[in-house]
């Protein structure tokens, strides 16, 4: 017997070919779960089966798990800028927002070191300790990635998500379930800053990780 745990497709679009395929292969899963609404959109017209969206794993362990990681940052007063995709305009709005914030500008890069200079300061070297201190202590974080987003949410560190040009739905999923879809954002002007609402984030979050450990558990008693 086969379960799924907060399985993502990392995509919303499927070929016919690639959804006979995906069908075929749903038989084999007795639970399923995903991660992100889109998901389920799609699955659900494949099978007759019960699909549940429930927490990414991050969320479900929660900052507590994590923060034996952290370590002390030297810099104070920042923005973190944190991207995967490397959109100009995501350095655009990162760079606006931390003026507008009167921070000073970081950029955490997951990619390899540019040839080309960049004229503030960028941190190539970090690991999974750094990352997670760099958004811990960031005063700001502006990031198109996911887990970049999950640790701005689950540290509380205000923050704007930089929209994917075509892969949206985890984190979009993700927002909407705290609340929180106004923080993605593409444009670049008259950018708006409201403090979010911890506390309703924290309970929206309690509620997501509430389902998912009753998924768990009442998949868990389905195999036992």
């Amino acid at each position: 017997l086969i379960m799924s745990y907060a399985a993502s497709l990392g995509k919303g679009m499927f070929s016919e070919g690639e959804k006979e395929e995906l069908g075929k292969l749903l038989e084999k899963i007795e639970k399923i779960s995903v991660r992100e609404e889109e998901a389920f959109g799609v699955l659900r017209e494949l099978t007759e089966k019960e699909i549940e969206v429930v927490a990414d794993p991050t969320v479900l362990a929660g900052k507590e798990c994590f923060d034996k990681l952290t370590k002390t940052v030297k810099q104070k007063k920042y923005l973190l800028f944190y991207s995967l995709n490397g959109y100009s305009e995501a350095e655009e709005l990162a760079k606006k927002t931390a003026k507008k914030l009167g921070l000073t500008f970081i950029e955490l890069s997951g990619r390899r070191k540019s040839l080309k200079h960049k004229n503030h300061k960028v941190i190539y070297t970090a690991g999974p300790k750094e990352f997670l201190s760099y958004i811990k202590n960031a005063d700001f974080v502006v990031t198109d990635s996911f887990h970049g987003t999950v640790f701005s949410l689950l540290y509380h560190t205000e923050f704007i998500t930089f929209p994917h040009k075509t892969r949206n739905g985890r984190i979009s999923g993700l927002l909407n379930q705290c609340g929180l879809s106004e923080r993605m954002t593409s444009s670049t002007e008259n950018i708006t800053i409201n403090k979010i609402n911890w506390e309703a984030v924290d309970n929206n979050l309690l509620e997501l990780r509430k389902k998912s450990e009753e998924f768990l558990q009442k998949s868990i008693g389905y195999y036992s």
